[in-house]
């Protein structure tokens, strides 16, 4: 195997390293020093953004943190630090006095929501193994975040056996929500209630494709039969949750690809979800996730 961690990316993309360290990763691998440690068959990195995972394999290569290495290649190259930027930087205030929102000024952070665990159907071709899950979910515990996405339970056994480990060992902090991922299928719905079965405090997060796109050539649904499998989804989900007695169990939904969807599309199913669940309050909200896909533009006319 060549002497790099992965598929050459350009860390320009990497918020963590672009700004010190241009150019990409198979540079950090082929840079070799004296103070190397010795090499491993195979070593594990988790390098970048907090909530995002990039785990990078490498054989025959140092056993060392990727971004310790690229802090000491930044410190060899003398790249001089800044010092003149403030750690968070609030965006200008919009005045549009017509509406309510944009004049408004975040005053604390939000609930992060880590996503890291939940392989399912977008793991990498090796995904983590359940041992490695389990030293994941600690971390992230111990960073102190408080709603973590576990697992897609009824995509992989790994995920489902994981979710079961948690909750029989007993390993989820009391504070702390864990969610399992599911499409809005009768079938799957139940699978992943079957891995939460005993779980004190969860989120179950349903999601369904609402495109025009994804629903003509994969559901091969209308709008209206989309919508209406997403509410009989969420009455199934409303119904199995609240069977789990003594169990805090809400509810997220995701309209996925909803950058692609007809807006008035969006806004129907969220209200149709909403009515659906019918037990959302201020202390218990329900939440709507609204995935962009960042290589998508909207059109602002619909053709005729």
């Amino acid at each position: 195997m060549s002497k790099r961690l992965c598929r050459p990316f350009d860390l320009a993309a990497w918020p963590c390293c672009g700004a010190w360290m241009p150019g990409r990763l198979d540079r950090v691998a082929r840079t070799r020093t004296d103070h190397d440690p010795p090499r491993t068959t195979e070593a594990g990195f988790f390098i970048g953004r907090v909530f995002r995972r990039y785990v990078l394999f490498a054989r025959e290569e140092p056993t060392i943190i990727a971004v310790q290495k690229l802090q000491f290649l930044r410190k060899e190259r003398k790249v001089p630090a800044r010092t003149d930027v403030p750690k968070y930087t609030a965006p200008p205030m919009i005045d549009l006095p017509d509406r309510q929102w944009p004049s408004k000024t975040i005053t604390k952070s939000p609930i992060w929501c880590s996503v890291d665990l939940r392989d399912g159907n977008q793991a990498l071709p090796n995904p983590m193994t359940p041992a490695q899950k389990l030293e994941y979910f600690r971390i992230l515990c111990k960073i102190g975040l408080k709603h973590i996405e576990i697992a897609f339970p009824s995509g992989s056994q790994d995920d489902f056996d994981f979710a079961r480990k948690l909750i029989e060992d007993n390993l989820i902090p009391d504070d702390v929500f864990v969610m399992g991922l599911t499409q809005c299928r009768a079938h799957l719905i139940d699978r992943t209630f079957e891995a939460l079965q005993g779980l004190k405090r969860g989120i179950l997060h349903a999601y369904c494709a609402t495109s025009d796109l994804h629903m003509e050539q994969v559901f091969g649904l209308s709008r209206a039969k989309t919508l209406e499998m997403a509410v009989k989804s969420i009455r199934q989900v409303r119904e199995l949750a609240d069977a789990m007695r003594g169990s805090d169990i809400r509810l997220e939904f995701s309209p996925e690809e909803c950058t692609d969807t007809d807006l008035n599309f969006a806004v129907d199913i969220c209200h149709a979800v909403f009515e659906a669940w019918g037990k959302a309050t201020v202390e218990k909200p329900l939440i709507l996730n609204l995935p962009r896909r960042s290589n998508a533009a909207r059109r602002t006319t619909t053709p005729t």
